[in-house]
Formats: C-alpha cells, sequence, structure tokens
C-alpha cells in the first residue's frame, strides 16, 4: 500500500509529465521517470528513439525477437535516461518513479520492460513505482 504522502508525489510527477509531453509525443504513449532521493528530484528521464543506444554505460539491451519488426526502431527507454542523466552506479538510497501518458492525457500501465527491470534491479534502487493494468500504483522492492 503507498502513503498519502507518496501518491501525492506520484500525482505532482504525473503533472510534471504532462507537462513535458507538450508536442513530443514519440508514439502511442509518453513515458517519463523521475528519480528521487528522498523529496529531491536527481533526474528525470523521457523515452525517445535515437539511433545509438549507450547501452556500455548501463547494460546491453536485449530486444524481444516476438516484437521485432522490419521497422524497428531502438529507442531510449525513459528508465535508462533517467539512469544515465543521474549518473550513479549505486541507487540504493533512491526512489524511481515510472509515468506513462498514453494519447488520451490519461495514466496507462508503465511496469518497466523486463529489460529495464534488469538494469533497475542491478543499479539496486530502494522502491521503483509503476501504475499497473488494474489502475493502482504498485511498488517493486529491490530484492
Amino acid at each position: 500500500m503507498i502513503s498519502k504522502n507518496t501518491k501525492r508525489r506520484i500525482d505532482s510527477y504525473v503533472e510534471l509529465a504532462r507537462a513535458l509531453r507538450g508536442s513530443r509525443q514519440t508514439g502511442q504513449s509518453f513515458h517519463v521517470t523521475v528519480i528521487c532521493k528522498k523529496r529531491k528530484v536527481i533526474a528525470i528521464g523521457i523515452n525517445s528513439y535515437v539511433k545509438l543506444c549507450p547501452s556500455h554505460r548501463v547494460g546491453i539491451y536485449v530486444p524481444n525477437k516476438t516484437q521485432r519488426k522490419d521497422t524497428y526502431t531502438p529507442g531510449l527507454h525513459s528508465e535508462i535516461s533517467a539512469i544515465i542523466k543521474a549518473g550513479y552506479t549505486d541507487c540504493k538510497e533512491f526512489s524511481f518513479f515510472n509515468i506513462r501518458i498514453n494519447n488520451k492525457d490519461e495514466v496507462a500501465p508503465s511496469k518497466p520492460c523486463p529489460n529495464c527491470q534488469r538494469v533497475l534491479h542491478q543499479i539496486g534502487f530502494k522502491s521503483i513505482y509503476y501504475f499497473d493494468k488494474k489502475g493502482i500504483w504498485e511498488v517493486m522492492k529491490n530484492s
């Protein structure tokens, strides 16, 4: 269960994601990741489609072969973008908030993909918050 204070922080990050989206919608949804230490924002990452992903800094990205199409364009996920911007290799004291805004300006399921989850657990975030398919904010604890 998420506390009322955490829910308020998440609501403010959702509004931040909506403000950042503006005209930068890159696909069906707009993903924003916020990394915090206590209440201080350390880094914000936004999904983007780029030709070169700096995987040498955060681990190799292995796309799911069933999702690959002829028009596949590798992208820099918001999770990885935020981690690179934060510049830390040990994030045990940090919280991670993953937010997805769809084309209708609604919060949508935002659980990190398996590759991003692997990187998040390697780096060791204290808590990873995301919106699940049931419409509830969930927290993944790092084990």
